[in-house]
């Protein structure tokens, strides 16, 4: 089957994630070579309560194509990786009408997913300028939306510079100009 490859990765990061074994279907008696190993074949759904969760997937094509996986649990972050305080979040588009819909827009998926702010600022930071900027300085959600939208004055035009440089992990949010519904984790490529 052409799709047992992918399906079984897909079963496997699943696995992974929720931390629940599911039944194998059809298994009436397990192989007597299992026995006294520490391998074990689930006859009911299992919870999986190792810290460290760890699955293998083999897949064997008929061309030859043989491609094996090793995935593991992301390590739980420890905290927040920066200082708490004021950062700066740049927004850029090409006319000032879509800066405008782009703060709107990202005031809305911040309100509405709280992304953490150090990867938001870290992320914003990374993209390439286009003619018309703007930049808001914030500390919390709740005052980066409002400064997004508008309902408050900005922050000094010269802030406290930031104790640390940004760092952070890359987030998936939508490119300037964005017309259209969005999801953090969805890429979308700017309308042509």
């Amino acid at each position: 089957m052409s799709a047992a490859g992918i399906a079984s990765l897909i079963k496997a990061a699943l696995v992974v994630q929720r931390g629940v074994v599911p039944p194998q279907p059809g298994l009436e008696r397990p192989s007597e070579a299992l026995a006294g190993t520490r391998f074990n074949v689930a006859r009911t759904a299992e919870s999986w309560e190792d810290p460290r969760r760890r699955a293998a997937v083999s897949s064997f094509g008929f061309g030859g194509t043989n491609v094996h996986l090793v995935l593991e649990q992301t390590p739980v972050a420890a905290g927040p990786r920066q200082p708490r305080g004021l950062r700066p979040f740049v927004l850029s588009a090409g006319t000032p009408d879509l800066l405008a819909q782009y703060g709107r827009q990202l005031a809305d998926l911040v309100q509405e997913q709280a992304p953490d702010l150090a990867d938001l600022a870290y992320t914003l930071s990374t993209r390439a300028a286009l003619p018309h900027q703007r930049t808001v300085h914030a500390e919390d959600h709740d005052s980066l939306v409002a400064l997004l939208r508008g309902h408050r004055a900005a922050a000094p035009e010269a802030p406290p510079p930031l104790a640390t440089p940004l760092t952070g992990t890359l987030l998936t949010i939508p490119v300037s100009p964005v017309t259209r519904t969005t999801h953090w984790g969805v890429r979308l490529e700017p309308d042509r």
